[in-house]
């Protein structure tokens, strides 16, 4: 991939004593954005969060004059960061356009205001919701820091010792035993083959980047363990296909109880509203939805009649 933001990179950035800040256009809410189920390889330590981005280990601080990054060895890695973190993306435009479909999704935004949706590595996002198939966020975590520590390059720097997350090459290598030792389960299949056909170049995933959202689809859905919310996560978090509108067992409570009066409606049903009533934006408004969901209506959610489907 390649990793640029734009010609004009450096608006979003700003050299100053310790690192730099990065100012995106609009919002940015480190805790829901980096905490929220896209990525699982951030620490909070000290109130700062730390993680490892296209190689790079890195830290942002939120403060009130935009996001302060340390461990940045010169600005390229503060432009990594910006596209980590879509600067380009007008948060604040968007979020308007979102409150103003109804009061519900008024009330989801207010709740999570500055949830951004990231723009991850393909490779690392590959095998991150490859492994997130009937899993937790913490066991997710688990099982990417194991291959990280197990399989990926030792790197050092400002920050100190951290370990990378391994290439294909290197989880070929590692075969299913290794995987499998790494706590991936049934899982280790999937990650074997989507490894080989990346190192042998069955997968391109920069090929797979530059089609249209329902083309790009098609080709994940090959795959094995990758079905239509593993591969609309992938799509959404790495590729820029914001009209992906992923739907797990939480969207389908939280859509079905704000939306359809908790009534029971096919995954398919719900992906075809959020492409009716968002359209391009339908990638945002499940973040939005999906953490309003969690923080005030969970407990009512499992309560619900329908609720173990």
């Amino acid at each position: 991939m390649h990793y640029k933001i734009g010609p004009q990179a450096d608006r979003y950035i700003t050299g100053v004593e310790g690192g730099y800040l990065l100012r995106p256009q609009g919002a940015c809410d480190l805790e829901s954005t980096l905490c929220g189920g896209q990525a699982f390889r951030w620490k909070k330590i000290d109130g700062a969060y730390q993680g490892v981005v296209f190689g790079r280990q890195l830290r942002l601080r939120q403060r009130q004059d935009g996001l302060f990054l340390e461990g940045a060895e010169d600005v390229r890695d503060a432009v990594l960061m910006a596209r980590y973190l879509a600067a380009d993306v007008d948060q604040d435009a968007i979020e308007s356009r979102l409150a103003s479909y109804d009061d519900v999704m008024g009330r989801a935004v207010a709740a999570s205001s500055g949830l951004r949706t990231l723009r991850q590595e393909p490779w690392e996002t590959l095998i991150a919701f490859i492994i997130s198939a009937n899993n937790g966020v913490a066991n997710i975590s688990r099982v990417m820091d194991n291959l990280s520590e197990m399989y990926g390059d030792k790197a050092e720097g400002p920050l100190g010792s951290y370990s990378m997350f391994p290439g294909p090459d290197q989880l070929v290598d590692a075969g299913h035993e290794g995987i499998w030792a790494c706590k991936a389960g049934f899982r280790t299949r999937g990650i074997c083959e989507a490894a080989r056909g990346v190192l042998e170049g069955s997968i391109d995933l920069d090929c797979i980047s530059s089609m249209d959202y329902p083309a790009a689809k098609e080709e994940l859905l090959k795959l094995h363990g990758i079905g239509e919310k593993v591969a609309d996560c992938i799509l959404l978090f790495s590729m820029g296909k914001y009209e992906a509108f992923p739907v797990d067992v939480w969207i389908e409570r939280i859509v079905r109880r704000l939306y359809f009066d908790d009534g029971k409606v096919s995954h398919k049903r719900i992906r075809q509203w959020a492409d009716e009533a968002f359209g391009g934006l339908a990638g945002f408004a499940n973040q939005f939805l999906f953490n309003y969901g969690r923080k005030f209506i969970a407990g009512q959610l499992r309560k619900s009649p329908l609720a173990g489907n």
